[in-house]
């Protein structure tokens, strides 16, 4: 029969009394950030689009947004604005406001975003031009 050494018991108690999981990898967290630019708006009930934001390379393919803030900019907002946010691999996310925070799960963070826009009105009717640009975005992850 083998016998365990006294080393290897207690350098695995000395682990478990500091809280280091032996069997588990921890977690690392990140963030990136980008600009995008556009649309100009020029009618309600149709949808623009922002220029896309993509993630730099150094951007984990395993990585999964934790959390995102945004800002949006127009010279003039349209009543009736909504924002989504497009991922490019998993679809449109309707953000709350025009601005903001929120918490996010399941979004791969390693994916091009861009925002898209829409001025609900019944009926559809034109509009001043609207100006976009210096929309930002904000990706917290972990990997």
């Amino acid at each position: 029969m083998k016998a365990i050494s006294f080393l290897k018991i207690a350098a695995v108690t000395a682990l478990m009394l500091v809280g280091i999981s032996i069997s588990a990898p921890a977690q690392a967290a990140a963030s990136w950030s980008k600009q995008a630019n556009g649309p100009t708006m020029y009618q309600t009930n149709w949808q623009y689009n922002s220029t896309w934001m993509t993630p730099p390379a150094s951007v984990p393919s395993t990585a999964m947004m934790t959390s995102v803030y945004w800002t949006t900019k127009f010279s003039y907002y349209a009543p009736g604005l909504t924002v989504y946010l497009h991922a490019a691999n998993q679809g449109y996310f309707k953000l709350p406001s025009l601005n903001g925070n929120s918490a996010a799960s399941g979004i791969y963070a390693k994916q091009a975003f861009r925002y898209a826009y829409i001025a609900k009105s019944s009926p559809t009717r034109m509009i001043a031009p609207s100006y976009g640009g210096g929309h930002q975005i904000s990706v917290n992850y972990q990997y």
